[in-house]
């Protein structure tokens, strides 16, 4: 189980926005959570700019910076704040970029989390040689939530690649 520290959504406003990330971290620990996944971007998740930092000192897990990454600059943050993982959305890149970032964070020995959505993205993610593929099952568009989508595409993510739901 990957739990996740995050203080606001875009779409659904404030969750916990006093949150302390080292108590929620060490609760995850004690709750049997393999990792953490950590919102850091303040603007659209109203996060600490140590949120990450603190919740790997309270947890010793390893953890994911889950934000929407954009730019190199992005990938080299993640590394720069601690964090293990970095979040590849192949829906909101270009396959140019996505190779690019995905290069990056292996150059800089992250971890990249590659998120896919359907049969087609899921194929440019393992051409990749994505080992972490994550299934999101929320539409980012209508953000309708297709419960049978992670069963659907584990089915033909191959053995030894690390599939997340």
């Amino acid at each position: 189980m990957i739990a996740e520290i995050k203080r606001r959504s875009p779409s659904k406003g404030d969750l916990a926005p006093g949150l302390d990330p080292a108590r929620l971290a060490t609760s995850y620990v004690s709750g049997g959570a393999a990792a953490l996944s950590v919102l850091t971007d303040v603007e659209s998740f109203g996060a600490k700019p140590d949120d990450l930092a603190t919740a790997r000192a309270a947890s010793g897990l390893p953890v994911l910076r889950k934000d929407f990454t954009v730019a190199e600059a992005d990938v080299a943050d993640a590394r720069l704040m601690g964090a293990d993982a970095v979040l590849l959305i192949v829906a909101a890149l270009g396959a140019d970029e996505l190779r690019r970032f995905f290069d990056l964070a292996t150059e800089l020995g992250l971890d990249a989390l590659v998120e896919v959505h359907d049969e087609g993205e899921l194929d440019l993610a393992l051409a990749l040689g994505a080992s972490l593929v994550g299934v999101n099952q929320r539409d980012l568009v209508t953000f309708a939530v297709d419960t049978e989508r992670a069963e659907r595409l584990a089915a033909a993510i191959p053995e030894g690649v690390t599939a997340v739901a």
